[in-house]
């Protein structure tokens, strides 16, 4: 152990005491000062045109839905028609989890809760719905037929 401590301090007192190896100084060349030219080696990059897209709301309610979230729906559905209603709102629960931005997810949760007694969270879920939908005239009268039954 001693042999290593006395190697390392060996090795860090010949380190400080050798000069480092100085190399020649960078030559720059200046220009005459009388010239104003400036000289640019610098290569122009052209850019690209910029092409704007928009993506329209109507165009993601028209995109192709996916299989696992249709599979999910019409799971839903089927309990919900069986009057298996937890199952029925975790399997609409799943599908928003898919797909988080589908309207009709929430306008099928809004319809559970509401059977569920939950008239309060079928409102807020229909109000989501509607959002969701772009105000969707048929989103609003489902909501509306749907809240309308809560005399």
């Amino acid at each position: 152990m001693r042999i290593v401590l006395v190697l390392i301090l060996v090795g860090m007192i010949t380190a400080c005491g050798v000069a480092p190896q100085r190399g020649s100084a960078p030559v720059i060349e200046r220009s005459p000062e009388g010239s104003n030219e400036v000289h640019r080696d610098i290569p122009v990059i052209q850019s690209a045109p910029v092409v704007e897209s928009t993506v329209r709301k109507s165009d993601a309610q028209t995109a192709v839905p996916n299989s696992a979230v249709v599979a999910l729906l019409d799971t839903a559905q089927q309990q919900r028609r069986q009057q298996k209603y937890v199952a029925a709102a975790a399997s609409l629960e799943r599908a928003i989890r898919i797909s988080p931005r589908d309207g009709q997810l929430y306008l099928e949760l809004a319809k559970v809760r509401f059977e569920q007694g939950n008239s309060a969270q079928a409102e807020q879920l229909c109000k989501k719905a509607i959002a969701l939908s772009n105000n969707s005239a048929e989103t609003k009268f489902e909501c509306g037929a749907l809240l309308g039954n809560n005399g």
